[in-house]
């Protein structure tokens, strides 16, 4: 028995459970990331009005980015849609787009901070009532007199469909503009996958010779992997893990609402409070609750894996 072969299903182990996904969830984190800046830098946009269309009409293109706030009005065709407010009229060229759907609001207060945005291409939209409120942000076209969003080179639309009042539009973006937990990304299902799967057929091959007895436990380990956090007693302690978790997304969506700049989308400077010490104590805070929830992951594993593999040696004798 060599010990080479105890290295390769380490580092079996270490790649389809931990750093492929962890990959996955920087880039997640990441992207995430990159909408709320996206969403704040919009705020700051001027709003496109129907004065400013009839000024620029003899431009190709607008000097500068707009947003615009109002209703989706009717569909062109698949990839041109049309939109109103009380004061102008526009169109939109939806190809190549993704739209950002935020969580509804019930009894006129907002959605939990734990509810995500999901994120759709425009391709797979397959219907939208009239009436749905929309902000879109981005380069604006002049053709005539009358403009259409267009996304330019190197940069896309921002185009979000919301429901209620549009003042706290910045802020809900911000607040539900993050993955429930970034570990489960596009990659995890197949990482699980492959794990399982791999252990399953090393054990097959270990089982065959008496002296590969401890391989062939410890293969189908990492098989069982993906289930051991959710066995008793370690499962209390995965309760434990995701409530801690959750409260550390909260405290990170806190810090990035009282980071903002006072206003947005033409909102009065009171529904955004810009406070950075609080931002700050919110972000010790977060940092504190998601260590302490990844210790009681840990904890919670490794007591799981290790009567499971006392199970499994009693097994396979």
């Amino acid at each position: 028995m060599s010990i080479a072969v105890f290295v390769w299903l380490g580092v079996l182990a270490s790649v389809v459970y931990l750093v492929v996904p962890a990959l996955g969830a920087f880039f997640v984190r990441a992207r995430w990331r990159g909408f709320r800046v996206l969403a704040a830098e919009a705020s700051r946009y001027p709003e496109i009005t129907y004065r400013e269309v009839h000024a620029r009409s003899g431009e190709k293109e607008a000097s500068c980015h707009w947003y615009f706030l109002g209703a989706l009005e009717a569909f062109q065709d698949d990839e041109i849609i049309w939109l109103r407010n009380s004061n102008i009229a526009l169109s939109a060229d939806m190809k190549g787009q993704k739209v950002f759907l935020l969580p509804s609001r019930t009894d006129q207060s907002e959605a939990p901070a734990g509810e995500a945005i999901q994120v759709i291409p425009w391709e797979k939209v397959r219907s939208l009532p009239e009436g749905t409120q929309v902000m879109i942000a981005g380069n604006l076209h002049i053709e005539g007199r009358k403009g259409r969003f267009r996304a330019g080179k190197g940069s896309e639309l921002l185009i979000i469909f919301y429901d209620g009042d549009s003042s706290s539009l910045l802020r809900r973006a911000v607040l539900h503009g993050r993955q429930r937990n970034e570990y489960w990304n596009l990659f995890t299902p197949a990482c699980l996958a492959a794990g399982f799967l791999s252990g399953m057929i090393l054990a097959y091959v270990f089982l065959h010779s008496p002296v590969e007895r401890i391989p062939a436990i410890l293969s189908l380990g990492i098989s069982f992997v993906p289930f051991i956090p959710v066995l008793p007693p370690g499962l209390a302690f995965f309760v434990l893990y995701r409530r801690l978790w959750k409260k550390g997304r909260v405290l990170r969506a806190e810090r990035d609402i009282l980071r903002l700049p006072p206003g947005g989308f033409g909102a009065s400077p009171e529904h955004i409070t810009s406070d950075p010490l609080r931002a700050g104590l919110c972000e010790k805070r977060a940092v504190r609750c998601e260590v302490a929830a990844l210790a009681l992951f840990a904890a919670g594993f490794l007591g799981n894996a290790y009567l499971v593999l006392r199970l499994l040696a009693w097994i396979v004798r």
